[in-house]
């Protein structure tokens, strides 16, 4: 659709983007799917997700699979304040490691976090035909 001379898609609506205009803004629709895989009535210690954007059907497409652990609680055991996973999608694999540094108690907890992401080796190997 196009509001104030600006044309606004979904990326994956190609019907949408064949449209002819001067200015575009793409809005990516993301989702995440994630379950309890082991822990308590209280909290959860490991869980997983899966995080893609929806094609024009609502299927997840283009998921990345993303396995936490959480690694320290609370002091009453109900809040995880820091987590690590380990990420790994067709195009990627990383880990990354979150801690709550300020507010853990509520919502709007400030987290200090480190990611680091590679290339698969599958996309290492694409890119190498490519040259």
């Amino acid at each position: 659709f196009e509001y104030e001379k600006v044309c606004i898609a979904n990326a994956d609506n190609v019907e949408v983007v064949r449209k002819s205009c001067d200015n575009w803004y793409e809005v990516e629709t993301d989702i995440s799917r994630c379950r309890c895989k082991s822990g308590s009535q209280r909290a959860c210690v490991t869980w997983h997700c899966e995080e893609g954007s929806l094609d024009v059907s609502s299927t997840l497409a283009d998921a990345s699979t993303f396995a936490y652990t959480c690694k320290a609680f609370d002091s009453i055991g109900r809040r995880c304040v820091a987590w690590e996973a380990d990420i790994s999608s067709a195009a990627e694999v990383g880990w990354t490691r979150c801690e709550c540094v300020d507010g853990c108690q509520a919502e709007g907890a400030v987290w200090k976090c480190d990611e680091y992401v590679l290339p698969s080796s599958t996309s290492l190997a694409s890119s190498a035909i490519a040259l």
